[in-house]
């Protein structure tokens, strides 16, 4: 989007979600109705992103639901990954308001005390601590991703059958698999 148009959306939200544009516009004036709720004393883009997996975490998809919080860990340990690198403050960093960053941001432990709630947790370690190689680590993620996102839909279905789950699947697994299939053809 141009930014008049970023503007006009932001003045007269017509795309955004309401959760995202109250985020945007509490920033823009702390003071203002759309603050109340708003955690302005964070970084604008981490609580952009709280804004944005709370929306996901109450959708009415699973799928969505599922994928939301998934992601948030994955980003989460990514980020706490360097924070921790360069002596960052890990709150300041991760996404969420919940019990899971309360967890994951006071933790001292390598695996942010969630190894053993999420099964990917040991294996997204491993890739961020040991994979040097930038595009290799981001090929071993989005192995990740398309394995989870497998087991979501394998279990969605066929409650989902034709609801966002298949939609989100095709567009995101083909996605990811081209992106790999580029980077595999400039390898050679």
């Amino acid at each position: 989007l141009q930014k008049d148009k970023i503007e006009d959306e932001i003045k007269e939200p017509v795309l955004l979600p309401e959760a995202l544009w109250r985020t945007i516009r509490a920033f823009d004036n702390p003071e203002g109705e759309e603050a109340e709720g708003v955690d302005t004393t964070r970084p604008f883009d981490t609580a952009l992103f709280t804004a944005y997996y709370n929306m996901l975490a109450v959708s009415e998809s699973s799928f969505l639901r599922k994928w939301g919080l998934f992601d948030r860990i994955i980003r989460n340990v990514q980020a706490g990954t360097i924070a921790r690198r360069k002596g960052a403050a890990l709150a300041d960093v991760m996404t969420g308001d919940d019990e899971l960053f309360v967890t994951m941001s006071s933790s001292s432990a390598q695996d942010f005390s969630i190894r053993s709630e999420y099964s990917f947790v040991d294996e997204l370690i491993q890739i961020l601590s040991e994979e040097r190689n930038l595009l290799e680590k981001e090929r071993r993620l989005d192995s990740i991703r398309l394995k989870e996102i497998d087991e979501m839909v394998e279990y969605d279905y066929p409650a989902n059958a034709l609801k966002i789950v298949h939609v989100f699947e095709d567009c995101i697994r083909p996605k990811i698999r081209e992106i790999l299939e580029r980077e595999d053809k400039k390898n050679e």
